[in-house]
C-alpha cells in the first residue's frame, strides 16, 4: 500500500500541465525497484519534476534503476540537467518497442550507467539551434554539446553526425553506433 501511495504522488507530481514530457514513475515487478518513464517534449521544469521524483522514492527506500525514453527532443539545457541526474543516480536508460530518442533526449540516453534500445527504436542527432537559430553562439554549443557527447562515450561517427547535421535536420543512428557506445541491443531485429 506504501508503494501505491508513492507511486499515486509520483504521478501527480509528473501530471502538472505547465511542464512538458509525461514524467512518471513505476514499481518494476519482482525486484522493488522503480523505473521512470519520460514520454513527449522536454521542456523547462521537467529536470525539477525528476529530482522530485528521484527524491519521493529514495526517501521510501526505493531504488529507481532506470530511465524509459520516448521523445523527439526539446529544451537542451533541461535535457542536461536530466542527464545529469540519471548519470549521478547510476540509472540504466531504454529506448522501448517503437520509441523515439531525438535531440535532446538522446542526451538523457546517452548518460544511462548501462543502455538498451530495441532494434525498432529510432534514434537522431542534430547541430544545436539558440532560440531556432544557427549562429556562432549556436555553434559554441554544438562544440560543448560534441565534448559531452565523446565524455558519455558516443562514437566519433555519432559526435561528427551530431556536429554536421543542421538543427533543422535530423540524422539516424545505426545498431552497431548504438553497440559502439556499450549499448545493449535487443529485439526482433537485434542480429541485424
Amino acid at each position: 500500500m506504501k508503494k501505491l501511495a508513492i507511486l499515486l504522488g509520483a504521478a501527480l507530481v509528473a501530471a502538472s500541465p505547465s511542464l512538458g514530457a509525461e514524467i512518471t514513475g513505476r514499481i518494476t515487478q519482482g525486484d522493488g525497484n522503480a523505473v521512470v518513464e519520460v514520454n513527449g517534449q522536454i521542456n523547462d521544469g521537467d529536470a525539477e519534476q525528476l529530482r522530485e521524483i528521484l527524491h519521493n522514492y529514495r526517501e521510501h527506500g526505493i531504488h529507481v534503476s532506470g530511465v524509459r525514453l520516448n521523445s523527439h527532443g526539446g529544451n537542451l539545457r533541461t535535457a542536461y540537467f536530466m542527464a545529469d541526474l540519471i548519470e549521478k543516480n547510476g540509472m540504466d536508460s531504454v529506448i522501448g518497442l517503437n520509441a523515439y530518442c531525438d535531440s535532446a533526449c538522446f542526451l538523457l540516453f546517452l548518460a544511462g550507467h548501462h543502455k538498451f534500445v530495441d532494434s525498432s527504436a529510432v534514434i537522431r542527432v542534430h547541430s544545436v539551434a539558440i532560440k531556432g537559430q544557427e549562429d556562432e553562439s549556436s555553434e559554441a554549443a554544438t562544440t560543448r554539446m560534441a565534448r559531452i557527447f565523446k565524455r558519455y562515450g558516443a562514437p566519433p561517427s555519432v559526435v561528427t553526425k551530431m556536429v554536421t547535421t543542421p538543427a533543422t535536420g535530423l540524422a539516424p543512428l545505426t545498431m552497431e553506433e548504438c553497440r559502439a557506445m556499450g549499448a545493449t541491443v535487443f529485439g526482433h531485429y537485434a542480429n541485424n
